[in-house]
């Protein structure tokens, strides 16, 4: 097994953990507290607790569930797994799809919209 396998497992483990507490509301565990919220509307624990769980939920379960596909298929050398390390524009692609999922929960964190 070499080095980025390895650290390849232990950012997956890494994300899972981060989903678990977000999805508990403990985003202050993570330093990830009030500072998304939108400066005009007053503050709340539970805005707190519904921020983290709307992180936890559109943002930190796909890239957990992604990751691992990812890592599974790398240790099993799976044949799919072999013919997306072998087209790097498929790599390209993902890295630009997943930075503007991103961006576009921070979007929709700092308008307010994810309480609806």
């Amino acid at each position: 097994m070499d080095s980025v396998l390895i650290f390849q497992i232990i950012v997956t483990a890494l994300l899972w953990v981060a989903t678990i507490i977000m999805m508990l509301g403990q985003g202050v565990l993570l330093g990830i507290g009030l500072n998304f919220l939108p400066l005009k509307e007053t503050e709340t624990p539970e805005d707190q607790k519904r921020q983290c769980r709307y992180i936890a939920f559109r943002l930190l379960l796909p890239l957990s569930i992604v990751f691992t596909i990812l890592t599974v298929g790398e240790l099993l050398y799976a044949p799919w797994h072999q013919r997306l390390s072998e087209n790097p524009w498929l790599g390209i692609l993902f890295f630009i799809l997943v930075f503007a999922y991103i961006f576009f929960i921070i979007s929709r964190l700092n308008s307010g919209k994810y309480k609806k």
